[in-house]
């Protein structure tokens, strides 16, 4: 999931301008370490896992957006 995020990103030519993970889990805490949509993790998405999906592009010094949902 990260790197389908991230594609979209890069060839729209803003690669440079996504310096966070894609999402993070939603559970007992807004922000669950497990699963982490990021480059390099090896983690597995199971049914009944509850994930943010957050990619987000931003330029300095303005400011800039994040589209997010919650999917299970």
């Amino acid at each position: 999931m990260d790197e389908a995020a991230r594609s979209i990103i890069r060839d729209a030519g803003y690669a440079g301008f996504f310096p966070h993970i894609t999402g993070h889990g939603v559970g007992f805490a807004y922000h669950e370490s497990l699963p982490k949509l990021a480059p390099g993790e090896t983690g597995l998405l199971e049914e009944g896992m509850i994930t943010s999906v957050e990619p987000g592009v931003y330029f300095k010094p303005c400011g800039g957006f994040r589209i997010g949902t919650t999917c299970w």
